[in-house]
């Protein structure tokens, strides 16, 4: 959890001021408080981090190139949310 927290910390901030539409308001802060409620979440408890390490690693390389932030904070919630759902697929599944 503590190299998860650095990593969050490395990614740039949110920098100027931003247009007022509620999809262009996302920051890294958002991912942030993203990641640790999902963490948080019992339901979530088993999961492994490394997948989760890769898409803030990639968000900062996709950042560090000049992406736009909110696009980028916005897909890595995405693919958060399908990481964690397939997850748990996986354990409510019976065999």
């Amino acid at each position: 959890m503590s190299r998860l927290k650095s990593l969050l910390a490395q990614l740039p901030k949110e920098g100027g001021t931003m247009p007022t539409s509620i999809d262009t308001r996302l920051t890294i802060k958002d991912l942030e408080s993203y990641i640790k409620e999902q963490m948080d979440d019992p339901r979530h408890a088993g999961v492994e981090f490394d997948p989760i390490l890769d898409i803030i690693l990639h968000c900062q390389k996709r950042l560090e190139n000049g992406d736009y932030m909110p696009r980028v904070v916005s897909e890595a919630m995405v693919s958060l949310d399908e990481y964690l759902l397939e997850r748990s697929s996986l354990k409510t599944c019976v065999f």
